[in-house]
């Protein structure tokens, strides 16, 4: 009798959906657990044609070169003031998009659905496009995209795709072959929240009126220029903007409390996955102090010649060259995997059970050894 089919374990699984996307028999269903989408199979289903495991960039282990190798390393930012402006960093993305828009293309990356859940889209429109502008603190759901891009590269259509390493390491083991209309574009990636945790904080914050959200940013910026702030507007509320260390549920996220647990051991951080790399370029006032960050500017890796080749004929964006050294420095997600929060086991378990915002504040309290440090730092005058 033939053995089961088995997936990645659940701890090392990215969510990526290459394994969902790939099965012809749609055997494999995406399920929460612990807050995240894992990949769950019908056996009754399955005909053991391994096309899931041979999709499964963690199962297949692709192997990508250092970033260190990248064709070039540059700080770059968006000619056009007001896409600079209402990006996160430098508002590379949407130079990008533009191009492949321009060229009749199609673009996919993570945008808020209608219950404001993050989920990755078609744009064929610089405006259907400029709703992937902005960082977007969830994991996004990936659904069928890999199967929509599948569809229109064989057919030669010019295609950008956008999404966390992981993702792109996902697309491709799933497509197999690379395919000259196709440009990936990877984020540097601290990690990424549940979905869970971002829909429940949501309803806390909203008294369970979702339908009454009129915008969200991440990473808005004030006037135009860094740094940035949480921006949350809803209907009969006041404004919301707050700096992140004072925000509960970005606090959380920049704390490593209740990331993915893949992420705390990512295998593809630092990695070539993609044929470009957008991040941000922080600390860029010490390693460039000539170059004009007020307004936000990006962290921009040539990977591959095909990267380099798209980048070229940009007009719309500033360049400055760099290197892999300088952008390191600050940024400690281009290369090194967040530490896990203590509180994480306990936060994760108590998300839908308590209100969100009461949980992230007493899973953000130091423990007794931290608070006893803490004091120590303080009489002793060292913060």
């Amino acid at each position: 009798m033939d053995k089961k089919i088995e997936l990645c374990p659940p701890r090392e699984c990215t969510g990526c959906e290459a394994c969902y996307n790939a099965c012809p028999s749609k055997a494999i269903t995406m399920v929460g657990v612990d807050g995240f989408y894992h990949p769950l199979i019908d056996h009754a289903l399955c005909t053991k044609c391994h096309a899931c495991t041979r999709s499964c960039p963690i199962l297949t282990k692709p192997v990508f070169p250092s970033l260190a190798e990248a064709k070039g390393v540059f700080a770059a930012y968006s000619r056009d003031g007001d896409n600079r402006q209402r990006s996160s960093s430098g508002g590379i993305f949407y130079e990008l998009a533009a191009k492949v828009i321009a060229a009749k293309g199609y673009v996919y990356g993570a945008g808020f659905d209608q219950g404001w859940n993050i989920a990755h889209q078609e744009a064929t429109t610089l405006g259907q496009a400029a709703a992937f502008r902005g960082s977007k603190y969830s994991q996004s759901r990936i659904e069928k995209t890999y199967r929509l891009i599948r569809a229109l590269v064989i057919k030669n259509k010019p295609v950008l795709f956008s999404g966390t390493p992981c993702q792109v390491a996902g697309l491709k083991e799933y497509l197999v072959n690379d395919y000259d209309s196709l440009i990936t574009v990877s984020l540097i990636c601290h990690g990424v929240p549940s979905p869970l945790a971002w829909s429940e904080y949501l309803r806390d914050l909203t008294g369970d009126r979702i339908d009454s959200i009129e915008a969200i940013s991440f990473r808005h910026k004030v006037d135009g220029k860094m740094p940035y702030r949480f921006l949350f507007k809803q209907k009969g509320a006041p404004l919301i903007i707050e700096r992140p260390q004072d925000n509960l549920y970005m606090r959380a996220f920049i704390s490593g409390l209740g990331l993915r647990p893949s992420c705390y051991a990512c295998p593809f951080r630092g990695k070539l996955v993609a044929d470009i790399f957008l991040g941000d370029f922080w600390g860029i006032e010490k390693a460039m102090p000539n170059v004009d960050a007020t307004g936000g500017i990006s962290a921009l890796f040539a990977c591959t010649e095909k990267g380099k080749n798209f980048l070229a004929d940009i007009d719309g964006i500033e360049f400055f060259p760099s290197s892999f050294l300088a952008v390191s420095e600050s940024n400690p997600s281009l290369a090194k995997s967040p530490i896990k929060h203590y509180a994480t086991k306990r936060y994760i378990a108590g998300i839908g059970h308590t209100p969100y915002r009461a949980l992230a504040a007493r899973s953000l309290q130091p423990n007794f050894p931290r608070r006893i440090r803490n004091l120590l730092q303080k009489v002793l005058g060292r913060r």
